[in-house]
This record gives C-alpha cells, sequence and structure tokens, in this order.
C-alpha cells in the first residue's frame, strides 16, 4: 500500500500458483470521500459507504500475476498508530491512542500519557487545510499533509492520566 494526500494504491501480487480472488476491504480514514476506484487501471463500480471504519463493501479483485487498486480520494484526518517495540522486561508506561471519533466536522482524539510529561503525535489531514486545535499544540511537518499534535499531561507525576484533544475543520 501506498498512500499520498489524494491516492492510495493497493499492489497485488502472485508469485505462484493458480489466479486467486482477492476481497479487499481496506481502512479509510475519518472524514475521507472516495472519488473513485480502479482496478488494473479501468474504473469499477463501488459503494463509498464505510461500517466502523472498514469499506462496507469489498472491492473484488482476481489476481492471476499482479494487479493494482487505486483509490482516488478527498479530505479525511487520522492518527498514525503508535507502534512500539518493547525488549523483554520493558514497562508499558508511555502514551497510547484510546478512542477516536469524527463528526463530520471535529476530530476528536482521547489518548493516555504519564502525568506531567508531554507526548507528540501525528495525524494526517490528506488534502485540506489545517485545523484548528483545542486542548493540544499542532505544528506542521516537512511531510505534506502530516502533522505533530503535543499534548500535555498534567496531573500527579508518575500516575498515568487520560486527556482529550480536538482539531476542528
Amino acid at each position: 500500500m501506498q498512500r499520498s494526500l489524494t491516492r492510495t494504491s493497493y499492489r497485488l501480487e502472485l508469485l505462484a500458483g493458480p489466479a486467486v480472488t482477492i476481497r479487499l476491504q481496506p481502512e479509510i480514514p475519518a472524514g475521507m470521500l472516495i472519488k473513485q476506484v480502479l482496478v488494473g487501471g479501468k474504473k469499477i463500480h463501488f459503494n463509498p459507504a464505510t461500517e466502523r471504519g472498514i469499506l462496507a463493501e469489498p472491492i473484488v479483485v482476481r489476481v492471476s500475476s499482479n494487479s493494482e487498486v487505486l483509490f482516488h480520494h478527498t479530505r479525511g484526518v487520522g492518527l498514525i498508530p503508535i507502534t512500539p517495540m518493547p525488549q523483554p522486561g520493558d514497562s508499558a508506561l508511555g502514551e497510547r491512542i484510546i478512542a477516536a471519533s469524527f463528526d463530520g466536522k471535529k476530530y476528536t482524539v482521547t489518548v493516555e500519557g504519564v502525568a506531567g510529561t508531554e507526548a507528540i503525535f501525528q495525524a494526517m489531514v490528506f488534502d485540506q487545510p489545517i485545523p484548528t486545535a483545542e486542548g493540544c499544540v499542532i505544528e506542521k511537518s516537512a511531510v505534506p499533509g502530516r502533522l505533530q499534535v503535543h499534548v500535555q499531561f498534567g496531573g500527579s507525576t508518575g500516575s498515568i492520566v487520560r486527556t482529550s484533544f480536538s482539531l476542528s475543520f
């Protein structure tokens, strides 16, 4: 998968054996509108609806060697998942994304972290203006569409606290 501000491409490759049918149901970032889907360069009919962030009806692709599924989209927002690489004996006291919701204009996120610290979360806003922020400070990144979201965790030093922030479009 490769994703840019206005397109997401999936390259499907069969290395050996008979042709296979793939039922592709990718995750769609909150508020993203899928404008067009191409399979092998040909426009197909699709249902743009999502259920719980997943394309509601799969894109069915028959792959005998390789194929590309290309989504043209606009808008959308989402946090880039935190992928810790713990070693044996490490504790899990870092920041965590607890929940996120989008009501069409406001993206609200609940996070946890160690009291008295600041965490920086990475957000994607795709092809739309930088949102206004509440409960955080946002900073543009060198990567187009990416923002650094700075969140302060208040409270007693050492305890785990939960807070929320929002990005309004």
